[in-house]
């Protein structure tokens, strides 16, 4: 199976994320259901929260989308 980007889109696409966040390249993280409104500890240090009132459904829909387009 070739994952050229062209067929088995998901399963490329989830190689790709899984070797740069094995690389630590992966400037992101997607968390189900986070809306910005929380602060919480990654490996040790506190990430802040970027929306303290949260976001609308729509904005969070929109900053989803792009933070999935990272190829």
């Amino acid at each position: 199976m070739i994952f050229d980007g062209t067929n088995h889109f998901r399963a490329w696409r989830a190689r790709v994320k899984n070797e740069l966040m094995r690389q630590g390249f992966l400037g992101y993280m997607l968390m189900q259901g986070y809306n910005g409104s929380q602060s919480f500890n990654y490996k040790g240090e506190l990430v802040e929260a970027k929306y303290p009132d949260g976001l609308r459904q729509f904005d969070a829909v929109i900053q989803a989308a792009e933070a999935m387009h990272i190829v």
